[in-house]
């Protein structure tokens, strides 16, 4: 469990900084972890608004769902709180702003926006994948995580790394089965959320108007109020000047045709719409040199499997989802677009082993599928992004007194001169179920060298390094 509901109030664990924006149902903040000094990004979400749209109940039930998202593009979800007003939800900070405030500068390049849909898209269609609707997609819910600057075709792009926002409205949903709540923007929402008979292609209607604001730098449907912008919406009135788009492509125009179809049994799917000529032909592809992927392999190789590193194991992936970012991270995720070239936010394990034996020589494929399938604690088959980092990583470079400083204060919540119990940090780490008490002692033993029940920092520290040197 990588994220879980702390007991407590956010001020006794984060200082407060600047608000960062302000909606009707949710507003957020910039925060800093008071003990490991980590910026975060607080989402206080009215209990009140959540009574109106679904009982708490089924909202909770929501949150345990999206703490099991794992795609790059989807923000991370820390921790929670609750009071009797609000919910308090720590996420990763984005420090570049959001789509809304990048095109008031103007429109974007036709390649900078084949590589923002596209994000948009693979996310989208992992939510959906995972039975989850946003219903709320718009501009300020896509923030910008990073900028990279290219050259494509002898012109200067902006590719915007970006992360999906506030899922404040999203639910889970079953197939075939329509949704009812009027929920979403009025620039953003689509015809059949207004009349209150839904599915989730009422994403991708959002998305199709999000891919023409950036284009144009203007909305599909225009009022002077927002009663006028329903009413264009209503009535799926389009405002496609010919003039705005003359330097646009006839494959983003039909892209955006397919998506914002009035009947949305006609309207695309997010995988039909990944599928599109357009990103063949605008998509900008990044390139993995060859050493890289040698090194991405003997880290997998070299990745500890026995059960005896399973406490190991389970801090790795806690400190891989609460603090590993920019650098190695950044290559390891144009490693993964490398290998997902269908754009699903997963990848099987044969497309990792058939890429590895395409591009190196004296491939292990057994080992590899050994350590792939072990990683792979869903039995699905298939590596999500956190999945294949905590594979790939250099595991001496992660494990930096640093990090392990980091982590450690972000588990017992105070700091590094204090220790934390060790059915604690078993509650942290997830591990409540996973051993009957016998086995667990065992482990325990071998990690509380003093037997006080307690584990304190160079303990921790000493367990951590006996994965890199068993």
């Amino acid at each position: 469990m990588l994220f879980s509901e702390t007991i407590g109030k956010p001020k006794e664990h984060y200082d407060i900084l600047e608000p960062i924006n302000h909606g009707t149902t949710s507003m957020t903040k910039r925060v800093k972890n008071k003990f490991s000094g980590m910026i975060r990004s607080m989402t206080v979400i009215k209990k009140a608004f959540i009574d109106l749209q679904e009982d708490e109940k089924n909202f909770m039930k929501e949150i345990a769902i999206l703490r099991t998202l794992d795609h790059m593009n989807i923000l991370k979800i820390y921790e929670f709180y609750q009071d009797e007003k609000c919910f308090y939800l720590i996420n990763e900070y984005c420090s570049k702003g959001d789509l809304f405030e990048k095109i008031q500068n103007g429109r974007l390049n036709e390649y900078s926006v084949c590589y923002i849909i596209k994000q948009i898209l693979s996310a989208i269609e992992y939510c959906h994948d995972n039975n989850i609707i946003h219903r709320d997609l718009k501009l300020e819910s896509i923030l910008i995580e990073s900028i990279e600057n290219i050259t494509i075709n002898n012109e200067d792009v902006e590719l915007l790394n970006i992360k999906i926002s506030d899922f404040s409205s999203a639910r889970s949903f079953r197939k075939n089965k329509k949704l009812s709540k009027k929920v979403g923007t009025p620039f953003y929402i689509a015809p059949e959320v207004l009349n209150r008979n839904y599915n989730e292609k009422c994403d991708i209607w959002s998305i199709g108007v999000i891919m023409f604001m950036l284009l144009t730098g203007k909305p599909p449907f225009w009022g002077d109020n927002d009663k006028e912008i329903i009413q264009m919406v209503k009535e799926g009135k389009m405002d496609f000047r010919k003039n705005e788009w003359n330097d646009i492509s006839n494959e983003a125009v039909d892209l955006i045709n397919n998506m914002l179809k009035y009947d949305f049994k006609k309207r695309y799917s997010a995988y039909e719409c990944l599928r599109h000529i357009w990103f063949k032909k605008f998509l900008y592809k990044f390139l993995v040199s060859k050493n890289d992927i040698q090194e991405y392999y003997n880290n997998i190789i070299s990745f500890q499997t026995n059960p005896i590193f399973f406490f190991q194991q389970a801090s790795l992936a806690y400190i891989v989802h609460h603090i590993v970012s920019g650098g190695e991270l950044d290559k390891i995720k144009k490693f993964f677009i490398y290998i997902d070239e269908k754009g699903l936010g997963k990848i099987s394990l044969t497309e990792i082993v058939n890429k590895f034996k395409k591009k190196i020589e004296n491939v292990n494929e057994k080992e590899v599928l050994k350590v792939l399938k072990y990683i792979d604690q869903g039995k699905t088959g298939y590596c999500e992004f956190e999945e294949f980092v905590r594979a790939c990583i250099n595991k001496k470079n992660l494990l930096n007194e640093d990090n392990l400083k980091i982590s450690f204060c972000l588990f017992n919540k105070t700091g590094i001169k204090k220790s934390i119990s060790c059915q604690d940090f078993k509650n942290i780490l997830g591990l409540q179920t996973k051993f009957s008490n016998k086995t667990w002692e065992k482990i325990i033993n071998q990690i509380d060298i003093n037997g006080d029940g307690q584990i304190e920092f160079l303990e921790y520290k000493e367990m951590m390094l006996k994965f890199l040197n068993p």
